[in-house]
């Protein structure tokens, strides 16, 4: 049995189609679908059971028939302020069920975010052992769980406990199941929403200086199964492509594929100083343990020369 957390989610629901795709459809799914919308992502996907998250670890006992847990399950809205909702849902829940797979010795593969490393300068490739400068809320509860990994990675004994653990800081990801997220989709999907349905793509003043790691959803759950089943890789791992590519230049191709024009508005003032405005990932710890996921570029996933 597989154990996936936020399997309706946008990488969760991805994770379970290839999944299923592999043979493999005894997985249990658990989740808060207060936002019914996210049901749809797992139409035609197929797995065993459901839970629910705030009971989950009062109605699930089988922990023993667990053979991996997938951790992806968490409050991902970068400008979520409720404080005590996102210390219970990113960190309180993450602590109980990493408790749960130490127990039971499970092998542990969790969801951390490039958004922990904060503001870096251009054209610097972040690497893992990077200092964290989280910004946001949220950011803040995905560094305060990657520092309770990094401190039990760092024990001891941690090699003889028998235990797996990976973390994984995704940078920006895009593509299916992602409409849900509403304003905190991808800007390509939003871009690709907005030219469908107006005409027209809207992106803030000074897009052309903002740079981000934008990398597809599909490479990124081929390098998670890459990782899941190479036992032997405990750490905390970026994923990304290793190319950052401007808001503008992602408005560009999006327009050119929907024939729609570029429209350019204020930079919101909400945003503040806390903005990222360079993520690009360095993979050396990841391809140092013999991942070789390729991870395409936007103009290889659209395929355009």
């Amino acid at each position: 049995m597989i154990l996936v957390t936020g399997g309706f989610g946008f990488i969760g629901s991805n994770l379970i189609k290839a999944l299923n795709a592999r043979g493999i459809t005894e997985i249990v799914v658990v989740d808060d679908l207060t936002d019914g919308n996210k049901m749809m992502n797992l139409n035609g996907a197929t797995f065993g059971d459901y839970y629910d998250a705030d009971s989950f670890f009062d109605t699930f006992s089988d922990w023993d028939s667990v053979k991996m847990i997938f951790h992806e399950g968490a409050i991902s809205s970068t400008r979520e302020l409720n404080g005590t909702l996102l210390m219970k849902r990113n960190f309180d829940f993450s602590g109980k069920i990493l408790q749960k797979a130490f127990q039971h010795k499970i092998p542990f593969q969790y969801a951390s975010s490039a958004s922990v490393y904060g503001q870096m300068p251009h054209n610097f490739l972040i690497a893992e052992n990077m200092p964290m400068q989280p910004q946001t809320p949220y950011a803040f509860t995905k560094y305060l769980f990657d520092k309770k990994i990094i401190k039990l990675m760092g024990s001891e004994h941690f090699d003889k406990f028998e235990f797996n653990i990976q973390g994984l800081r995704y940078f920006n990801v895009y593509g299916n199941n992602e409409l849900h997220k509403g304003d905190q989709a991808s800007p390509i999907t939003k871009f690709t929403k907005q030219a469908r349905e107006t005409g027209k793509i809207r992106i803030f003043s000074g897009s052309e200086t903002m740079f981000r790691d934008f990398v597809c959803v599909d490479d990124v759950v081929q390098a998670k199964l890459d990782l899941a089943f190479n036992k032997m890789s405990s750490g905390i791992f970026n994923i990304g492509t290793g190319h950052a590519e401007s808001f503008a230049r992602v408005a560009e191709i999006i327009a050119h594929r929907e024939n729609a024009r570029i429209e350019v508005i204020p930079f919101p003032k909400e945003y503040g100083n806390n903005y990222q405005h360079w993520t690009c990932a360095d993979l050396t710890k990841l391809r140092e343990v013999g991942i070789q996921t390729k991870f395409r570029s936007i103009n290889e996933y659209y395929q355009i020369a």
